[in-house]
């Protein structure tokens, strides 16, 4: 990934240097050159141990790229149920592990781990065998409120939130829909918004805008 940025940062460089009539935009050198990198996005592994015996400690490793925003975490439940191999019985055992929690970074790559063990609870003879199942989710920061209005009624929608996905929510007083599979409706009136002199119907794709004038119009 290095090298990459290092090869696009010489390219601009090298762009800058070429003579006024071949290049498409210069400007004087004093000013300097504006350069934007986009980052190639987060990925990460986890990995856990394939087998593990009372009394072994193994290790849950998480490795990879996250953004310094997000929060990846890896849980696993407090206790499991195993199974006799010979007569069927069952029986539940604990499961030592604290898990990983742990931000990202936005500049390198990010390695973090947790010891995990499991006791023999009240197994006292035979082979037990059961199954660790792991939760992994990466969390993403929350968002801010904003406030909107439809026809002076005072709403509230998450930053960033669609149409669709306000309808969905407990923002909706439960009285707004989507009309005909596209736009967005109140009982028979539609939902405008006002651009260019001119309101059109709001399309259940769209962002909700705190600075857009919103409205509700017979169809």
């Amino acid at each position: 990934m290095k090298k990459i940025l290092s090869i696009t940062l010489a390219a601009v460089m090298l762009l800058s240097m070429i003579p006024t009539a071949f290049a498409a935009e210069t400007q004087d050198y004093s000013l300097g050159t504006a350069v934007t990198v986009e980052g190639a996005g987060g990925e990460y592994t986890v990995t856990v141990p394939a087998t593990l015996n009372a009394g072994e400690v193994g290790t849950v490793t998480a490795k990879g790229y996250w953004a310094s925003e997000d929060t990846l975490k890896v849980t696993a439940p407090a206790t499991i149920e195993v199974t006799n191999t010979a007569t069927s019985q069952k029986a539940t055992i604990n499961v030592d592990f604290d898990g990983i929690e742990s931000l990202g970074n936005d500049l390198e790559e990010l390695t973090r781990t947790a010891s995990i063990s499991i006791d023999t609870g009240n197994t006292k003879f035979g082979t037990w065998t059961g199954t660790i199942v792991y939760y992994v989710e990466l969390v993403e920061p929350p968002k801010g409120n904003i406030t909107f209005t439809i026809n002076g009624t005072e709403y509230q929608a998450e930053e960033g939130m669609t149409w669709t996905e306000w309808i969905e929510s407990d923002y909706n007083p439960g009285d707004f829909s989507i009309y005909g599979g596209l736009y967005v409706a109140k009982g028979e009136m539609m939902v405008e918004y006002w651009l260019t002199n001119e309101y059109y119907k709001v399309s259940k794709s769209q962002t909700i805008s705190s600075e857009i004038q919103y409205r509700l119009a017979t169809s």
